[in-house]
């Protein structure tokens, strides 16, 4: 590939750095490690982002790994680490996030503004629940609070369990493992309902969907179940349209 540095390119960029400018060997070798992870961790997220978009456009793993001769299971094993490596402005440029709505979008940007604040390094369900609840009008914190738990008290146990950690902002914060299977559970939620846009009442109902995730736990100890939840949602949602 023609855009692809070469050795001399890269040479060059490390000659022309700071630590490089007295000619010192030893610093330049420091540089080079140093530009070397930095290219190693955006060949990670190259790869995460046609993987993403792929499976953002409905292929499957089992089509995905078909490509490179590998079952689900070992092209899933493969792409771990490259999918693990995007952080949410990458997942949004890989179209993962097209059918959600307005507030939606808004909430996982504050749920990722909170991380960053927190001086968190990868989002979380709490993150992610958090996000959510600050959306007082939207139908996930109704929900709740049909459901007799006060939102504002399920967010502040929640900032309990989410301590901010010392040191600066990450640079791109990344989503864990949880916190992602709760955004798909919300596209599965969303598809089985048969409605077209992904919702805050989505994204609660992916939270609860993995009882063991710490924020699923928090809505529990207010009395917000999943089932419970879903039949809230429903309520709400039918509530909505008869008005219309």
């Amino acid at each position: 590939m023609r855009d692809v540095p070469d050795l001399g390119d890269l040479v060059e960029s490390i000659d022309l750095t700071g630590e490089a400018l007295h000619h010192d060997p030893l610093r330049q070798i420091t540089a080079a490690e140093n530009l070397a992870d930095d290219l190693h961790r955006l060949a990670d997220r190259l790869i995460g982002h046609y993987v993403e978009q792929a499976r953002s456009q409905g292929y499957t793993w089992t089509q995905i790994g078909a490509e490179s001769g590998l079952s689900r299971q070992g092209v899933q094993q493969r792409h771990a680490p490259h999918v693990a490596s995007l952080g949410l402005p990458d997942l949004a440029r890989t179209g993962l996030f097209r059918p959600f709505s307005q507030r939606a979008v808004d909430s996982v940007d504050r749920a990722a503004r909170h991380a960053r604040r927190l001086r968190h390094p990868t989002l979380t369900t709490e993150h992610l629940l958090v996000g959510v609840l600050d959306d007082a009008h939207g139908i996930a914190a109704r929900a709740v609070l049909r459901l007799g738990a006060d939102p504002q008290r399920v967010r502040a146990d929640l900032s309990r369990v989410i301590p901010p950690k010392a040191g600066p902002p990450p640079e791109l914060v990344t989503v864990g493992p949880r916190a992602r299977r709760a955004i798909d559970a919300a596209i599965s939620q969303a598809r089985a309902l048969g409605q077209p846009d992904v919702g805050t009442e989505h994204l609660l109902l992916g939270v609860l969907h993995d009882p063991r995730a710490p924020a699923a736990q928090v809505l529990s100890d207010h009395g917000v179940m999943r089932e419970a939840a879903a039949a809230a949602v429903q309520e709400l949602i039918s509530e909505f349209l008869r008005g219309r």
